[in-house]
């Protein structure tokens, strides 16, 4: 990758700070040895010269996070999650699986099935664990160098043999399937919502990310300064709406749907998060579901997880519902909300993914 398109896509990329790994000539032989059609292919032998090469770059992180380029990380659930963690445990999370069979067959696990975490899914691993197997996985990239070979499961039979007797199978591997997804929102998330706010979801098309992104953030402008606000801790999580009668309620799952839990109907979003703004201050923002509207109005003092129903107006079908004030962030200029803007941001996905594993 060129420094122009490095610097694109950083520019692009703002507020995010977007930095890349240059993997160097160490490993350079590994990958012409390979010769095998595919990106995903091609990945799975950087999979874990990479790892090796960000341990070395930032040897005193407390915790280390991959992600395929098609995952989707919600910065506020993950950095809850890693508030209630050591970094001084060994200890890796994600979403566990067993490895495929013929990499069972060619090497034969000790209790179970080579248990590994999925780095679609997203995987968190503690300081303490990384620098106690990085030493180890340029040797372990050239053993099991087949593109046959998924690096997550590389990593998981490599983490495996360098830590004591059956400790990655019974206790470092911990897998969260409740917070950790490798699938997309429509197909993870269940018909009444998820029970706590996802960390990632996996297999996003560029459609996917921009209905997440929908789900997600309220766009506004105020004095020509453009404004995301993050209501990602209630994306996609269950809460209620209630009617008239104060015992019938339906569903709502914030940023996708309605449901009525009798009829198992279900309303989807229809729009996208409208801005509600009163002397030039964001106080909440609405959202259409079919034939309903619900506004939330913002409030300090409210549990971020948290949406609290107040009242239901039966002839506009509009529900008002309290909710903790989001988290702003401050755009730039030119990241104004526009046909431009969105068509940019596709365009950058695309060229994201056509740079795959190519630094």
């Amino acid at each position: 990758m060129k420094e122009w398109e490095i610097s694109k896509v950083q520019y692009e990329a703002y507020p995010c700070n977007v930095q890349f790994v240059i993997l160097g000539s160490e490993t350079s032989k590994i990958f012409r040895q390979i010769d095998y059609p595919g990106q995903w292919f091609y990945a799975q032998t950087r999979f874990l010269p990479a790892m090796y090469k960000t341990q070395q770059m930032y040897p005193n992180a407390s915790f280390y996070i991959f992600g395929d380029d098609d995952t989707y990380f919600f910065k506020s659930a993950l950095v809850d999650f890693l508030k209630t963690k050591d970094p001084n445990q060994v200890i890796g999370y994600g979403k566990s699986y067993c490895s495929w069979d013929f990499v069972q067959f060619l090497q034969p696990a000790p209790i179970s099935c080579h248990k590994f975490l999925q780095g679609g899914a997203g995987v968190v691993l503690t300081n303490r664990l990384l620098s106690t197997v990085a030493p180890h996985l340029i040797n372990c990239s050239n053993k099991f160098n087949s593109a046959r070979f998924a690096g997550s499961m590389r990593f998981g039979i490599c983490a495996a043999r360098f830590l004591p007797k059956n400790d990655w199978e019974l206790t470092v591997a911990r897998g969260l399937d409740e917070l950790f997804y490798s699938k997309t929102p429509e197909t993870e998330v269940s018909q009444f919502g998820l029970s706590v706010s996802p960390i990632t979801f996996h297999k996003l098309s560029v459609k996917d990310f921009e209905y997440i992104r929908t789900a997600r953030y309220v766009d506004f402008q105020i004095k020509k300064q453009h404004y995301e606000a993050d209501l990602g801790d209630i994306a996609f999580t269950a809460q209620e709406l209630v009617l008239t009668i104060p015992q019938y309620r339906l569903g709502y799952v914030p940023g996708m749907k309605i449901i009525c839990p009798f009829t198992h109907e279900e309303f989807n979003v229809s729009s996208k998060w409208k801005p509600i703004i009163k002397k030039k201050k964001l106080v909440g923002a609405q959202q259409i579901y079919g034939p309903f509207t619900v506004k939330l109005m913002f409030k300090n003092d409210i549990s971020p997880k948290e949406v609290i129903p107040k009242n239901y107006d039966p002839k506009t079908h509009e529900f008002t519902c309290e909710a903790r004030t989001p988290d702003i962030v401050a755009l730039r200029k030119d990241q104004g909300i526009s046909i431009y803007s969105i068509i940019i941001n596709i365009i950058v996905l695309y060229f994201l993914y056509y740079l795959r594993y190519k630094v």
